[in-house]
């Protein structure tokens, strides 16, 4: 794997995807055959890190979301309209090349800046994330995410305030 300095970009056709390995095969699965698709369709946007040579080693994606003041603790839900405007934090993923190394925090940290930009442009009050591990949920509270939600399924959801987010 290159080494250097990282690119981050829009997925595009010229990204090469077919060497990125996360360990986890449905997200590997899911960036390969349905990420540019999805962004093509406006279901999501794909941001991708590379070493400038087109070959993928770490993304995420983030897209429109809704929360409703029900899903909300009673004390962060007062004051709130029904419909809340969030982000979700779909995916988001290293190769294992650069796992343990620290940088999942700077992928979550440049997720956050790409959700603030485009809450000013559509105004979002929420990230939103689906944690598929307890080391991920550990990790995305460390920021500041909060489990308002509980267990969604077989993952955890957690969210918080962007403005907050950014504020760290």
């Amino acid at each position: 794997m290159a080494t250097g300095r990282i690119v981050r970009e829009q997925l595009a056709d010229h990204h090469d995807l077919s060497h990125f390995n996360s360990g986890e095969s449905e997200i590997d699965s899911w960036l390969r055959n349905f990420a540019l698709r999805a962004s093509y369709r406006d279901y999501s946007r794909t941001y991708v890190w590379h070493y400038g040579d087109g070959k993928v080693v770490a993304f995420f994606s983030l897209s429109a979301f809704a929360l409703t003041a029900d899903e909300l603790p009673k004390k962060q839900a007062r004051g709130e309209q029904e419909i809340i405007p969030a982000f979700l934090l779909g995916k988001f993923a290293l190769d294992v090349a650069l796992q343990g190394k620290g940088l999942s925090r700077l992928l979550i940290a440049d997720a956050i800046f790409e959700a603030s930009k485009a809450s000013q442009v559509a105004a979002a009050r929420y990230l939103v994330v689906d944690a598929l591990t307890p080391d991920l949920v550990e990790l995305y509270e460390k920021f500041g995410f909060k489990r308002p939600f509980g267990p969604a399924g077989e993952k955890t959801r957690l969210c918080a305030l962007i403005k907050d987010l950014v504020r760290k």
